[in-house]
């Protein structure tokens, strides 16, 4: 695995926390630029988790479960720390408490993720993807089953279910990411 996973989607000088968001099915590591964008108004630094890593010289097959993926994850998370504190560079972003968001799947990665990253996880590692950072929460976001469209129907227009990227901006900062 390789820190190219990791994808910074927006510059902030003075940041205080820092975002990893987790896309859905179809979606890659660049899905959540625009949400990037407004929350670097609040100095979150925010990194988009690419599933499949795009470099000439990449494996392209997708994780086949949740676990992997997470892994994957992990793995690209350390590998990322290990290049900062190897570089010429002092800046480690993740030296900042750390949200995870994901979306749908992208959802279910980044709770398995927070498992792994809190030593949770149900499988042990070699030492040196241990990993010295914690998260401060957790946010999945996703829609209820269509299987009864008529409760679907009212969820979407229950502003707890449907936030618009503003009011999700709000709501991030409000929980103090």
């Amino acid at each position: 695995m390789s820190a190219k996973q990791l994808i910074n989607l927006n510059k902030v000088q003075d940041y205080h926390a820092v975002l990893i968001c987790f896309h859905w099915v179809g979606g890659n590591g660049f899905s959540y630029r625009k949400l990037a964008m407004l929350l670097a108004q609040h100095g979150i630094l925010v990194y988009g988790f690419a599933l499949i890593e795009n470099s000439p010289n990449a494996n392209r097959s997708r994780p086949k479960t949740v676990i992997e993926a997470a892994s994957s994850f992990f793995k690209s998370l350390c590998a990322f720390q290990q290049e900062q504190s190897q570089g010429s560079m002092t800046f480690n972003p993740l030296n900042k408490p750390i949200y995870l968001f994901g979306h749908s799947y992208g959802g279910i990665i980044a709770f398995e993720a927070a498992r792994m990253m809190n030593g949770q996880a149900e499988q042990d590692f070699p030492v040196e993807y241990h990993n010295k950072s914690v998260v401060a929460k957790l946010i999945v976001s996703c829609v209820r089953s269509p299987h009864d469209l008529s409760q679907y129907n009212k969820s979407l227009t229950n502003p707890n279910y449907l936030l618009t990227d503003a009011a999700l901006v709000k709501e991030i900062v409000r929980i103090g990411g």
